[in-house]
């Protein structure tokens, strides 16, 4: 016999499932000129906000999925380069999110989980030692809960980074909530990020 959620995390879940179909609906509808400067937008106020972490070597971020019309962090790539920063990237082994820091992009290949990862077999770099961590979002709110896809990857990922770590979260302005759904599995980031504004949360 399956287990049965407690019905208040059993609500949350549900919400969360409309959320997402109407959040990527929503996405989906952006044209590509809307995508491109927004997404510009938000790679500044990045770039900043890492400008100010004194302590920010090494930065994980996401290679964008184009079709699902994500935001384009490409350029932050680029900028952590010029500034000598050590970038990685994801994979997924065993269930996890690991981290790799890849000097190569077009390494990054779809292998299997609708993204681009590095070789499963790159170096990879602890969670703990990463100072920066850039998540995806298809909604956020002003206490730092996102909204990913429902694998629960990054929140799992979240729960490990250092104490001393910070953890931003990028998004459209459109996909900001006034408040999310939550469980206890769910993490919130310290900083949200979107086109139109910086949010510091106090965590």
């Amino acid at each position: 016999m399956k287990s049965r959620l407690p019905s208040d995390e059993f609500l949350a879940c549900q919400v969360k499932a409309e959320l997402r179909k109407r959040m990527r609906a929503l996405r989906n509808t952006m044209p590509e000129a809307s995508r491109a400067a927004r997404s510009e937008s938000i790679c500044k106020r990045v770039c900043d906000l890492v400008c100010t972490l004194a302590h920010a070597q090494t930065i994980a971020l996401f290679w964008p999925i184009d079709e699902r019309k994500e935001v384009d962090v490409r350029a932050i790539d680029k900028w952590l380069r010029e500034q000598r920063k050590t970038v990685c990237y994801t994979s997924i082994a065993e269930g996890e999110l690991v981290f790799h820091p890849v000097d190569d992009l077009t390494l990054l290949q779809e292998r299997g989980f609708g993204f681009a990862e590095p070789p499963r077999d790159c170096p990879f770099v602890p969670i703990a030692e990463l100072d920066v961590v850039v998540a995806p979002a298809l909604a956020v709110d002003d206490t730092g809960y996102r909204l990913g896809y429902g694998a629960g990857y990054y929140d799992r990922a979240l729960a490990k980074v250092s104490l001393n770590a910070a953890s931003i979260a990028v998004a459209y302005d459109f996909q900001r909530v006034i408040e999310l759904p939550r469980t206890d599995r769910d993490m919130p980031v310290h900083w949200v990020v979107t086109d139109a504004r910086v949010v510091r949360v106090s965590n």
